[in-house]
Formats: structure tokens, sequence, C-alpha cells
């Protein structure tokens, strides 16, 4: 390796505020991205968020990536940055999505 490699950094804001920022480590059976929205099911298993499957109630959003069945770092509530989050692209499930999560404490700006 050549001793003048350069490296690049780049920043990504996520939180916004002082809102009280509540983390948790949560097995998905699902992978999820950074930013997904994690679902639970009826039986308390959690998946990514899909509205017309398995996973239709919102619980936490990923703060990072996981392969299913492994555990990823969860945000339970927060102020987040919105483009953090990775909302569906339709303005009206985007609109109740959002208004989903105020529900259980993730707020987006």
């Amino acid at each position: 390796m050549a001793n003048n490699v350069k490296f690049t950094n780049k920043e990504k804001q996520i939180f916004f505020g002082d809102y009280p920022l509540i983390s948790q480590p949560l097995t998905v059976k699902d992978a999820v991205k950074a930013g997904d929205v994690i679902g639970v099911d009826a039986s308390g298993n959690y998946g990514k968020y899909n509205k017309s499957a398995t996973y239709t109630t919102p619980y936490a959003i990923a703060y990072e990536g996981a392969e299913a069945d492994k555990q990823c770092s969860a945000i339970l509530t927060a102020y987040l940055v919105e483009s953090f989050v990775l909302l569906p692209s339709d303005p009206t499930e985007k609109l109740k999505l959002k208004q989903e999560l105020r529900k259980i404490g993730l707020f987006l700006r």
C-alpha cells in the first residue's frame, strides 16, 4: 500500500435538537439498512417495516444495518433529520408513516 493514500470521511447529520435519545439492540428477522423503519408483528418479532406484509406496526428506526436474524442498534425515541430515515416515496404513505412514528416518540424534521 502506498504511503500517500487519501482517506475521505463524509459526515451526515442524523439527530436534531436536544430531544431524549433512547436506543436498544433488536434482533431483526429481515435484513435492514441504516435508516429503515423497523416494524413489529403480532408475535413480537422485528423486521423491516412493510405496511402490507408481516411487520405492519412501526416500532423503531435502524441506526445501523444488520442481516437477517442478527442484532442491530435501533432508535426507539429521538428527534431525527428526515433525510436519514428511508420513507416511502408516495406522499400519502409518507405522511401516514410520519404520523405513526410521532405516536411512538420518533420525530422527523
